[in-house]
């Protein structure tokens, strides 16, 4: 297995990992968004890196090395709002 594919699939267990953690729904908590507390609108899996309804990011905290706990599953919506502190 080339590093890049090694790479390439622990960067996607982390996204897989993250995805269950959230439950398929947007983690975002950042105030200015319009909803109160989590947004958990919901997502689907198929729909990764899609602006559309639905659609969903797996962000990663700027300038953090790649780990669970640096990334947030966001939906495009509060992604194109912004990341909002450490994101």
């Amino acid at each position: 297995m080339s590093l890049d594919r090694a790479t390439e699939g622990r960067r996607l267990a982390l996204v897989q990992s993250a995805w269950q953690r959230a439950g398929g729904r947007c983690e975002c908590t950042h105030a200015g968004h319009g909803h109160e507390g989590r947004c958990n609108a919901m997502l689907y899996w198929g729909m990764q890196n899609s602006s559309s309804e639905g659609g969903w990011y797996a962000d990663l905290r700027h300038g953090a090395m790649p780990n669970l706990s640096s990334i947030k599953i966001l939906c495009a919506e509060c992604r194109r709002k912004g990341r909002g502190v450490g994101f």
